[in-house]
């Protein structure tokens, strides 16, 4: 990170209004990164989520994941996966993995 995204992050936070939907002088910024990073991707859209047990949600949900559903998981893993699977009502089901991680 460099001085450009500092003055960004000044830019936003000195506008009082850090949220995407809510403030005094919105900036936008949240559309911008996504319509930029759509644009590098050669895709037609982004979304920005505000975490990485966000996007695993999002995901899971946009593939039609479910109540009841199972998702088979690796044991070795960050709680935010079992969380997301767990959120949309799904059942996670652990599966070994040995030390090669496979």
């Amino acid at each position: 990170m460099g001085q450009e995204e500092i003055n960004a992050a000044l830019r936003v936070l000195k506008s009082r209004s850090p949220f995407r939907y809510y403030g005094i002088d919105l900036q936008g910024e949240a559309d911008a990164f996504e319509s930029e990073f759509a644009s590098f991707l050669g895709i037609s859209r982004a979304l920005a989520v505000t975490s990485g047990t966000a996007a695993l949600h999002i995901a899971l949900a946009a593939l039609g994941v479910g109540p009841g559903q199972e998702v088979i998981v690796p044991a070795y893993m960050w709680v935010s996966v079992v969380a997301a699977i767990v959120n949309l009502g799904a059942i996670p089901v652990l599966a070994d993995i040995d030390e090669t991680f496979v």
